[in-house]
């Protein structure tokens, strides 16, 4: 492969270069942290000793990726050169990947290496391998100007600022040009009745605050905007929830699968390391709704998608999108053509911080099995599902299809963290149904997508029967009780 343009030989670099590498290593590290210094304090505990003089040697590792062609790192890459296996491991490392700084590149650093490739450079067929494209968008992605802040940073930009943090894989969304409405052109008229907002039993909808709109979303990277300019129901049926409260909405768009999928995200940015959760339908007004009180109230984000109030967009269910290959999605027969870009993007947004990977559902009351017209009940077992009924007497265990739903690949007479986890919701008198996942039977839904990738991760679902707005609040009240929040 051609050289990075731009580059010598080292041979030919000279006093006025040096200066240039130690620049251009600085901002790679500093793209990973504001302060780069603490960065390395911080991390310095975890870097084997074989890489401790390889990251703090600024000026010859920069010389490795300015003058060396892509396809001869790669190679020292192949072969666990400390140099620039030392150096990757740190760099991704610092982007949040759980990865040992030990010169060993392997199986972990080469799947972090290929997520990488595909959140942050945009890459539609990622792999492992270092190439050019890959290099440069390192050295793209961390020029001085465009540095962007650590994801939990919480002061706002200066107006006005111009480089805002982006994601390449999440753009603005355009303006409508047929076809899905953009949320953030002329509103429309809303008819959904107005969420409650914390502490009011009939509140009004007095306009949201704007002094959020100065600030960028920490989460996507895009500008906030004002709630009451979009045309989502969702968004503007709940303008109570954002008055006053420290709210930011953005909205990417993600092209893939022949679609145009827009991503909405609200975040408390004063509180930002809370629970971050995923609310895929957009007919399903109490998890949309409950999904936003619980950002004002406890923190984090709420991730949807607008498909215009339908479960089906454009011929696909939105909750069956999760996959990044043909080889997952194999068994999953509602999935049109894997998303690997939309998939990635949402899973970089829960990884940002160490938190559980949470989602919200309403369905229809029962299931086809007891008379009923829905497909979610703790009555209901299936070969995937199984459900654990609270003993009756509770006013949380009064209705079959108010529960939560957590998951793992193992059954669950051996899943210890699920057994405690319905242990503990039956004491508050609420219903658990347990999902087991496997590959054979994968659905390409956010659950077994996050299970079937990352084991060990916690994974929960609130769900309730439609309208059922006050139980959503009082269900993700007591799961994020005991979660911790």
């Amino acid at each position: 492969m051609a050289k990075l343009a731009g580059t010598t030989s080292s041979s030919g670099l000279g006093r006025a270069a040096r200066p240039l590498s130690k620049i251009l290593f600085f901002a790679l590290v500093a793209a990973l942290s504001p302060m780069a210094p603490a960065a390395n304090a911080q991390a310095s505990g975890s870097i084997a000793p074989i890489c401790q003089p390889i990251v703090a040697d600024s000026d010859r590792v920069a010389l490795q990726f300015m003058t060396i062609d892509a396809d001869a790192l790669d190679l020292r890459l192949q072969d666990n050169d400390p140099e620039i296996s030392c150096a990757l491991q740190f760099m991704l490392s610092e982007r949040g990947y759980n990865l040992s700084v030990d010169g060993d590149f392997g199986p972990a650093s080469r799947r972090a290496l290929a997520n990488f490739r595909a959140v942050q450079c945009n890459d539609p067929d990622p792999n492992e391998t270092l190439d050019r494209d890959t290099i440069s968008c390192l050295i793209e992605d961390s020029k001085p100007l465009g540095i962007k802040p650590l994801p939990l940073t919480l002061t706002a930009p200066p107006a006005g600022q111009q480089n805002q943090p982006t994601n390449p894989l999440a753009t603005p969304a355009p303006s409508g040009d047929g076809g899905l409405p953009d949320p953030l052109q002329t509103p429309r008229p809303s008819t959904k009745p107005a969420l409650e907002a914390p502490g009011a039993d009939t509140p009004s909808a007095p306009a949201a605050s704007t002094g959020h709109l100065q600030r960028a979303s920490q989460i996507t990277g895009q500008p906030c905007r004002d709630p009451a300019s979009s045309s989502d129901r969702d968004i503007r049926g709940n303008l109570a929830t954002f008055a006053g409260a420290p709210l930011c909405y953005s909205v990417v768009s993600v092209e893939e699968a022949g679609r145009r999928w827009l991503v909405q995200v609200i975040e408390n940015y004063e509180r930002i390391a809370g629970p971050g959760w995923l609310a895929p339908h957009d007919n399903e007004d109490a998890a949309q709704n409950g999904g936003l009180w619980a950002v004002r109230q406890f923190g984090g984000f709420l991730i949807t998608f607008e498909t215009n109030d339908r479960r089906i967009f454009q011929g696909q269910d939105a909750n069956r999108i999760f996959a990044t290959d043909t080889r997952t999605a194999a068994a999953c027969t509602q999935l049109r053509a894997p998303h690997p870009k939309l998939t990635r993007l949402i899973d970089s947004y829960f990884r940002m911080a160490p938190r559980p990977y949470l989602s919200l559902h309403s369905n229809d009351n029962g299931f086809s099995g007891n008379g009923g017209r829905g497909t979610i009940s703790v009555l209901r077992h299936s070969r995937v599902l199984q459900g654990h009924p609270a003993k009756r007497g509770s006013q949380l265990a009064d209705d079959e299809d108010n529960l939560m739903m957590t998951a793992g690949t193992q059954r669950f007479d051996d899943n210890g963290k699920a057994l405690h986890f319905t242990s503990a919701m039956h004491r508050q008198g609420v219903h658990v149904i347990y999902e087991e996942i496997s590959l054979a039977k994968n659905d390409c839904s956010f659950s077994n997508f996050v299970k079937l990738t990352y084991p060990q991760a916690d994974y929960y679902t609130v769900e309730v029967e439609h309208g059922q707005d006050r139980r959503m609040r009082e269900l993700i009240t007591a799961l994020l009780g005991y979660l911790g929040y």
